[in-house]
């Protein structure tokens, strides 16, 4: 694990600590000596010594916990001889500015897996606002749950709001130390799609487990499972003047997936309004879809739930096509689309897909001038009582009586197919006694 964020980059306007009870007592020690009491301390601190007692003590009456100033904890550490160092493992929480909302916390702040997958949601759904909150947006109740442990495991515990907004969406907003902490690692503040986002290195070059971690938790925002293609795609948008980083962004992103054994698509443009651009890229076939499920995965449930649907079609789609063809081969005379449909339990789109794919490969056959289609054993003559009829018509001229005796079928039944066959404008007749048929 890489250090990341350290307490020298927070030794700025405007934020406060509050340090251990064994750290105050150890910098005040440090700071104070047989020449030097509080009050010439505060003096050369540049405040009371009431707020030094307080800062000592770590509490005050009126507001509780005691923090300190960057300022006056810059002018102790100088004081003091120590190293920042020396001071940064004692500091248990910050704030900044005058929210309320401090952070418990413990530096340095390290790389993780949690705080790849944070990085992801601060560049994915979420945004750093002007006044510096982390904010979360999003209706899926395991992705806000997933970023609120995210701050806890990889930052510290954080209080954060709660709102529901439009269209049951959910506003999660953190801390404006845990968004300066997300700038700080390269997350962009404000408007992102004006300002151009690239993927740290501690991320892009760390162990698989924090590429697994960063990825989930951009295809859970920003991605969407086309069941229908057969396709995972993701998107972003930038203003157009920044179309080059875009796909760089968009290239380092397919070249972790690539290191997972998932191949993608090409990046491809989507659409553009005023003067955005949005640009994606695509995952296709079962064994990218299987490494994109085995290795990385996702929180959102109906996208996972497409995903697993996704692998099942094709797991499913030999066993279906094998199914279908034993059907037509048992089938004791020529069967339609339909009835292969309700004894395999398919829809008949599927079952004459396969069918089609079936006589493709001369493993079925299909009959020709018959509606609906029948299906049949390739290798067994016609047993069909229309075909039969159908196949002597376009030989020759027959009256119903000679159809009846040449195929050996009752002679009402033959009237009966006849008719049918002229209703459907397969066959016609001429003259009246006796009618001749043949083939139109």
């Amino acid at each position: 694990m890489r250090e990341l964020i350290k307490l020298e980059d927070f030794l700025e306007k405007p934020f406060y600590f509050y340090l251990s009870k064994e750290g105050r007592e150890y910098l005040f020690q440090q700071c104070l000596s047989f020449e030097t009491n509080m009050e010439k301390l505060a003096e050369e601190v540049g405040c009371s010594p009431k707020t030094l007692d307080e800062i000592l003590k770590g509490y005050t009456i009126k507001y509780g916990k005691r923090f300190v100033s960057f300022k006056i904890l810059k002018k102790l550490i100088n004081i003091s001889g120590l190293s920042i160092r020396k001071i940064e493992p004692e500091i248990i929480a910050i704030r900044r500015g005058r929210s309320t909302r401090s952070v418990d916390m413990r530096l340095p702040i390290l790389s993780s897996p949690y705080l790849a997958l944070l990085f992801s949601k601060s560049i994915g759904d979420g945004c750093i606002c002007s006044d510096w909150r982390l904010d979360y947006k999003n209706n899926n109740q395991a992705l806000l749950r997933e970023v609120i442990v995210a701050v806890e495991k990889s930052i510290g515990k954080s209080r954060y709001s709660l709102h529901e907004g439009k269209n049951r969406a959910f506003d999660l907003k953190f801390s404006p130390v845990i968004g300066f902490i997300m700038h700080k690692l390269g997350a962009p503040k404000s408007y992102k799609i004006n300002q151009i986002t690239i993927i740290p290195k501690w991320i892009t070059g760390g162990d698989i487990e924090m590429k697994k971690s960063f990825l989930k938790g951009i295809f859970d925002d920003e991605s969407c499972v086309d069941y229908k293609r057969k396709r995972i795609i993701i998107a972003f948008g930038k203003t157009k003047i920044l179309k080059s980083s875009l796909v760089e962004f968009l290239n380092s992103i397919k070249k972790m997936l690539l290191e997972l054994d998932i191949e993608t698509g090409s990046i491809t443009f989507q659409e553009e309004y005023k003067e955005n651009i949005i640009l994606r890229f695509g995952i296709y076939g079962k064994k990218n879809f299987e490494n994109f499920y085995k290795h990385v995965g996702l929180s959102h449930s109906e996208k996972a739930k497409s995903i697993s649907s996704l692998l099942e079609s094709y797991q499913d789609i030999g066993f279906t096509k094998r199914r279908v063809l034993e059907t037509v081969l048992n089938a004791k005379a020529p069967i339609n689309t339909l009835e292969v449909a309700k004894i395999n339990k398919i829809n008949r789109k599927l079952a004459l897909f396969h069918l089609l794919d079936l006589a493709k490969q001369g493993k079925v056959a299909k009959t020709s001038r018959c509606s609906p289609a029948l299906w049949r054993d390739p290798s067994k003559n016609l047993i069909n009582k229309r075909e039969k009829i159908l196949n002597i018509l376009s030989k020759d001229k027959l009256s119903t009586l000679d159809i009846s005796e040449r195929t050996n079928i009752d002679q009402k039944y033959v009237f009966d197919i006849l008719n049918n066959l002229k209703n459907q404008g397969l066959i016609i007749c001429s003259g009246s006694r006796p009618r001749k048929w043949e083939a139109k």
